[in-house]
């Protein structure tokens, strides 16, 4: 995972710092997009379809930078809890999907 970097000024440390924050991941996302969608083709690919509106919620960053010196900054714990939980429920969702198409084609 990279890193999004910014320069601002920390109220705690009184300076100008370097800012940073978690990026998203876009080449394994596009990755699993494609891999879902082919696995599900014959039904409109609806796992790449799902996938990659887990993809846009995990690109959405509202704040979340840190001061690299002292660690200040805003915290974003809420939103981050809330995308791991949707990308959770998104995997057990597909993977259920998944075991239905096989198991169907039994």
């Amino acid at each position: 995972m990279g890193l999004d970097i910014s320069t601002g000024y920390c109220k705690y440390c009184k300076e100008q710092r370097k800012f940073e924050r978690k990026a998203t991941n876009h080449v394994l996302h596009l990755l699993i997009t494609v891999v879902l969608g082919i696995l599900t083709f014959p039904f409109f690919a609806i796992g790449g379809i799902f996938w990659l509106v887990i993809w846009i919620l995990s690109a959405i960053k509202i704040g979340g930078w840190r001061c690299s010196v002292c660690g200040s900054g805003k915290s974003t714990a809420n939103q981050s809890i809330i995308i791991q939980s949707l990308k959770a429920v998104g995997i057990l969702v597909i993977i259920m999907y998944i075991t239905t198409l096989f198991s169907d084609a039994k």
